[in-house]
């Protein structure tokens, strides 16, 4: 880098730099990305970015980065300054640095005039510091960085800021760090296992469809692409199920190209067991419905096994939501070996380090190997804009864990979360950074609880207060009863059921609002009904008896694509039934036609009824009415009729002598 206005020599201009830097006002962030445009409201907007930068450094290395200002003023308005830190002593004051709020006297300062400076082909300026000695890698007149005295490792705050010259107006500022690994590979290293969930929220919609809209599916093409070339690190997977469904179902070719590459990638990763939806075994355990967690979990596996080929192996598992003990107890009763948890849904403990070790959990009944998750880790996921910085600020507090204990066995985990949008960049920055760190030994999950003694300390669950809406445990049984019912009455499984099913799994993700809930609900219900509809009793008019005993023929008609046991029954006020008011049928395929004995108990019309159940009585497949018109006459109306005209003739007769002798006298006696 020519040009560069190294005018700073000696203690006093030192400190007149230090002081300038020092003279904007620290700003508190939120968040890991502390970049910021600050303004008067009349200064201009520029906005200053990480490129790219040296993720470690040693004695006599060089440490070096790249960046690049955007705006509307001209190089030739803006100036950068750059101040190097005192070693950060904790884990909370490297918090401090991210908030642009680092302290002690500056160790390194200088100026770059960018009007003066030439950017390389992308329009980056660069920034080399040699560390220690001179380097020949940076220009000559550049002063050489002398870090702590004594032992220089450590992770160093680097002030980076943007001001307008002549006003003095501070634009952008954004803090990363120099990490001085020391003079060589550390003989034990930090064990990090990386938990990276792959997932897309509209795998399925509460109609039934499995599809992923062009966002989703571009996320996950950037997330199989960064696990092709993440250097051979290990790191443990966490897919969704239902997202998986969809891949493998999505006739889309950059659906089935990033299927390939992610099975492509499966050697040299631990892919986690996860539930078919992220539910809460809280919230399943505490609704009683226990089982529905065994449901979600078999059936995460059974997907897990179809589209990756991975065998159904249940041993690690990544708790979702609140745990308590009847959670844990759960989950260790449907095969779970070892759990990784958030640090807040544990019992609070006093510790001023990092928690690094597995440790037991306390569920009651027994204890369970278990392990954290680092939430501050995970902080740095929350979608900068500055993806190269966000990158190199992971780095750089994972460095921080180590040098709480340089040299100890310790470990940690970090999740990605769920709504974090896979960033190529991001993930190859850290991978490669990894693949070759002195201090940090990338392993998975499994490898952490392998290689890091466990601590002697136990914790029990703490669980939190819930504001949510509760799962709606009745309205889910009747649901899964009735889909229970349908199923068992096929020949064999179809596709319907499966999807049916996974809607009612999906109303029990975590987060979810009431509405959500039954939205998904309606839809499982809305397809058994659909489904149910395949199997008709189509009705005739009318139908005549002209005899007392008679045979009705009923049609019944499956459209489904399987064949289907069904169980009839028949009612009517007018008729009985001499074989019975019930008819199983094994095997209905297309058309069925039952010849129905009846016998007329009357003339007249009267209804027959027509339901068809499933084999256990418990759903209403289809109803048909027919009206029947009997024209027959039974055996008590001819028993009736007859009497009545035997007591007509007699009648007539009877009156008929009486009236002959009255007009014969010689008929009447004497």
């Amino acid at each position: 880098m020519r040009g560069r206005l190294h005018r700073l020599a000696g203690a006093a201009g030192l400190a007149l730099a230090a002081a300038l830097a020092a003279s904007a006002p620290a700003v508190a962030v939120a968040g890991p990305s502390p970049t910021l445009a600050l303004t008067d409201g009349s200064a201009p907007v520029e906005h200053l970015s990480l490129v790219s930068q040296t993720p470690w450094a040693g004695p006599g290395g060089v440490f070096s980065f790249r960046v690049t200002a955007a705006g509307s003023l001209r190089p030739s308005e803006l100036r950068l300054y750059v101040t190097v830190y005192p070693r950060l002593r904790s884990r909370s004051a490297f918090g401090q640095s991210l908030a642009n709020r680092s302290s002690g006297y500056p160790l390194w300062v200088d100026t770059y005039d960018l009007g003066s400076e030439h950017p390389d082909k992308g329009g980056a300026y660069q920034v080399c510091i040699p560390v220690g000695t001179p380097s020949l890698a940076c220009p000559p007149d550049i002063g050489v960085l002398k870090l702590n005295e004594g032992s220089d490792a450590g992770v160093y705050p680097v002030d980076v800021s943007l001001r307008q010259i002549g006003t003095g107006v501070l634009l952008d500022r954004f803090t990363t760090h120099l990490i001085d690994a020391g003079p060589g590979p550390a003989a034990q290293k930090l064990s990090f296992a990386w938990i990276l969930p792959l997932s897309a929220p509209s795998a399925l919609a509460p109609d039934g469809s499995r599809r992923l809209t062009g966002p989703d599916l571009a996320s996950l093409a950037t997330m199989t692409a960064a696990l092709a070339d993440r250097s051979n690190i290990p790191v443990t997977l966490a897919p969704d199920p239902a997202t998986l469904a969809a891949l493998a179902a999505d006739p889309e070719p950059a659906a089935k190209a990033a299927l390939a590459q992610l099975r492509a990638q499966l050697p040299g990763m631990q892919v986690m067991p996860r539930p078919f939806a992220p539910a809460s075994a809280y919230d399943l355990v505490s609704a009683n419905l226990g089982p529905e967690l065994t449901r979600q979990i078999n059936r995460g596996a059974d997907i897990e096994h179809s589209v990756l080929g991975l065998p159904p192996l249940l041993s690690t598992w990544l708790v979702n939501g609140p745990i308590d003990k009847s959670s844990v107890a759960s989950l260790v009763g449907d095969g779970v070996l070892r759990l990784v948890v958030p640090n807040d849904q544990l019992s609070p403990i006093y510790q001023s380090l990092t928690p690094d070790q597995p440790f037991a959990l306390d569920y009651g009944s027994g204890r369970v190997p278990a392990v954290v998750v680092d939430s501050g880790l995970a902080s740095h996921f929350s979608g900068s804009s500055d993806t190269v910085l966000a990158a190199h600020q992971l780095l750089a507090d994972l460095s921080q864990i180590y040098f709480e204990l340089p040299g100890a066995t310790r470990g940690v985990v970090t999740v990605t979360p769920r709504s974090w949008r896979p960033d190529r960049q991001f993930l190859g920055i850290v991978s490669h950074a990894l693949a070759t760190s002195p201090l940090i030994q990338p392993t998975t999950v499994d490898g952490l609880f392998a290689t890091v003694r466990p601590t002697s300390r136990r914790r029990q669950p703490a669980v939190v207060s819930r504001n949510r809406p509760s799962l709606p445990a009745g309205r889910v049984r009747n649901d899964l009863r009735r889909q229970q019912a349908f199923a068992t009455a096929l020949a064999q499984p179809v596709g319907a059921v499966a999807t049916m099913g996974d809607l009612v799994l999906e109303s029990e993700a975590d987060g979810l609002s009431a509405r959500q809930r039954a939205g998904f609900l309606s839809g499982a219900e809305q397809l058994l009904s659909t489904e149910a509809r395949q199997v008709q009793v189509p009705r005739a008019r009318s139908l005549t008896l002209t005899a007392r005993d008679s045979v009705i023929p009923i049609t019944l008609q499956s459209q489904l694509p399987v064949p289907v046991r069904v169980t009839v029954r028949f009612s009517s006020d007018g008729l009985e039934f001499t074989a019975g008011k019930v008819r199983d049928i094994d095997r209905l395929v297309n058309q069925h036609t039952i010849r129905l004995p009846v016998r007329a108990r009357s003339s007249g019309s009267f209804p027959l009824r027509v339901q068809v159940f499933t084999p256990d009585g418990s759903l209403l497949l289809a109803e048909s009415r027919f009206e029947i018109h009997s024209t027959a006459i039974s055996g008590v109306g001819i028993v009736l009729s007859g009497g009545a005209g035997l007591f007509l003739a007699v009648w007539w007769g009877r009156a008929l002598w009486v009236g002959r002798r009255s007009r014969n006298p010689r008929l009447v006696p004497e």
